[in-house]
């Protein structure tokens, strides 16, 4: 009975509170929150449009070696990645045979010299028995033509023997500056042919930077123009560079090398190394301009199409603004129609917006 009892009263307890907050008056709904926004000031038509191109490291010197003659390699001083000094010993051929040549062409010169030698003694001999009559004139002039075939032959025999002594320094190549060896593309005790490449030479820190820019391009690439190059290797890294060189000669189908020039020496690039270099392009007269806007003020409605938040600067509250978008650059996305210059536009937390929420504006703004 006291358990029933109890029950009835904590029912009507609760009837009692339940009754009395009916009869008082309703919460205020709450007040509409003030959303901080970062926005961007349209700017004039921009008259340059920023492309990007991709190429790799070149070295500004790259100095092929090779001997003038042929033979078996017997010493190979030259590793990759050494560093030399000009008149460094790359590599030597076995000079056994080189020697040979020039002992041969000694030879010949001496007996040369010992013809001539007599050939001289004759013609002096003739002319002094031309002068008391007791030869003939023609006598005279054949001993003259000893004599001069004979110093002809003095003369021939000294270029073989300095060709021969040529040879031999051949067989020894070395660095013709001072630089790093990139390259040896041949093994000790290997037979090579004349002007086969045996080492490669580059100078350190002279880099330049090689791409490949479009036909409907290159034309307006000028000499001089500035550059910014970044490496995959170097992250977060900008290079400045200059345009030094503008092909004229295809390297592939439509596209044409352009070299680049960097401001400063950086011990960072090698060759080979990839990476991207961006230029600039100034639109002509003839070409369309338009506003550009970071890509992420760009709200794009299935139903409406694309459309941006333009701040309202009188009551300051957004309202969207339709816009025609064109073609995505470097620096932002092409607005070709829907926006005029001065326009505020909403670029962060463009989804956390509703249409007449009032805003204020961060002072980081963009422009």
């Amino acid at each position: 009975m006291k358990t029933i009892r109890g029950a009835f009263a904590a029912v009507v307890m609760f009837l009692s509170v339940l009754m009395a907050g009916c009869g008082q008056d309703a919460p205020p709904p709450p007040s509409e929150s003030i959303r901080p926004v970062v926005v961007h000031t349209v700017e004039d038509a921009v008259t340059k449009t920023i492309r990007t191109f991709s190429g790799a490291a070149r070295a500004e010197v790259e100095t092929f070696l090779s001997f003038r003659v042929s033979g078996e390699i017997v010493e190979l001083p030259a590793k990759v990645g050494l560093s030399v000094a000009g008149n460094d010993v790359l590599a030597r051929l076995d000079p056994t045979d080189f020697r040979l040549q020039v002992k041969e062409a000694e030879a010949g010169m001496a007996q040369a010299k010992a013809r001539l030698s007599q050939a001289k003694a004759d013609y002096e001999r003739a002319r002094m028995l031309y002068e008391t009559d007791n030869i003939s004139r023609a006598e005279l002039d054949n001993a003259r033509a000893a004599y001069n075939s004979f110093r002809a032959q003095v003369s021939a025999a000294g270029e073989r023997l300095a060709l021969a002594k040529q040879r031999l320094a051949y067989t020894t190549l070395s660095s013709p500056i001072d630089g790093l060896v990139a390259d040896v593309p041949v093994e000790n005790h290997q037979s090579v042919q004349a002007g086969i490449p045996v080492a490669m030479l580059i100078t350190p820190g002279a880099i330049r930077f090689e791409m490949g820019v479009p036909d409907h391009l290159v034309r307006d690439v000028q000499l001089g123009a500035p550059a910014e190059v970044f490496f995959e290797s170097l992250p977060h890294v900008s290079l400045a560079a200059r345009v030094i060189e503008v092909g004229v000669l295809s390297a592939e189908l439509s596209i044409f090398p352009v070299t680049l020039e960097f401001e400063e020496k950086d011990l960072r690039i090698f060759p080979g190394m990839i990476g991207e270099a961006s230029l600039a392009f100034s639109l002509g007269p003839e070409k369309e301009r338009f506003p550009l806007l970071p890509p992420q003020s760009v709200v794009n409605d299935p139903l409406n199409g694309p459309f941006v938040w333009v701040v309202d600067t009188e009551n300051m509250t957004v309202f969207p603004k339709p816009v025609n978008i064109g073609d995505l650059q470097q620096e932002g996305v092409m607005i070709r129609e829907g926006l005029q210059p001065g326009d505020l536009v909403v670029i962060r937390g463009v989804h956390r917006i509703k249409e007449g929420q009032k805003v204020f504006i961060l002072e980081e703004n963009i422009r």
